[in-house]
C-alpha cells in the first residue's frame, strides 16, 4: 500500500546513511520521521503535539526504566523498596534535540522552549541504536495504521523522488 512504500524510501535513506557511517544524515532523517508520521495520522494538530505524541506512544518505552526507591516505613520499621518509572528521554526533549539540531544545528537544547531536562542532566545518544528504535516505531506506526483510507491518501502526498536517465 501507499504508505509502506512512500514511508520506505526515508527508513532506506536512514537504513543507508547508518550503513555508510554518515551519522549526520542519519540523525536529521530520524529526527524527522515522527514529525512526518504525525502529519500524516494528525494533520490538524500543530508539529510539536503532533511530535510528542507520536514519540511517546512508538518510542519513550526504550528510554524508560525502573529503578527503586526506598520508603521507610515506621509502622513495619523497614524499607520498602518501590519501583518508579525513569524517563531519560520523552517526546518533548526528543522534540527539544530535533528543533535545536535541524534549525539551529546545536547539540544543547536548553535554549528550547519546549525543554523540560535538568540543566545539570546529560543525555549521550548513540546515533545508530537511536535512528534503528526510530525505525522500529515507524514499522510499528505503519502496521497500526496501514489500513487507515484517510492516511493512506495523505501519504500520497509526501515528497517522492524520481530518477531520470
Amino acid at each position: 500500500m501507499m504508505l509502506r512504500k512512500r514511508m520506505n524510501n526515508f527508513i532506506e535513506a536512514v537504513k543507508l546513511s547508518l550503513e555508510t557511517q554518515n551519522w549526520y544524515s542519519a540523525l536529521i532523517l530520524g529526527l524527522t520521521l515522527p514529525d512526518i508520521c504525525g502529519r500524516l495520522k494528525s494533520p490538524d494538530k500543530g508539529s510539536k503535539e503532533r511530535y510528542i505524541d507520536w514519540f511517546d506512544t512508538y518510542i519513550k518505552d526504550n528510554f524508560t526504566f525502573k529503578r527503586p526507591h526506598l520508603h521507610y516505613s515506621f509502622k513495619a520499621d523497614i524499607f520498602i523498596e518501590i519501583p518508579h518509572d525513569v524517563i531519560s528521554l520523552t517526546g518533548n526533549d526528543c522534540y527539544a534535540l530535533r528543533c535545536s539540531y535541524l534549525h539551529e544545528d546545536r547539540e544543547e537544547i536548553e535554549q528550547q522552549k519546549s525543554v523540560a531536562l535538568d540543566s545539570a542532566a546529560a543525555l549521550q545518544l548513540q546515533i545508530d541504536l537511536f535512528c534503528l528504535l526510530i525505525i522500529e516505531g515507524v514499522d510499528k506506526w505503519i502496521d497500526d495504521y496501514e489500513q487507515d483510507p484517510d492516511i493512506q491518501a495523505r501519504a500520497e502526498s509526501l515528497l517522492h523522488i524520481k530518477e531520470f536517465n
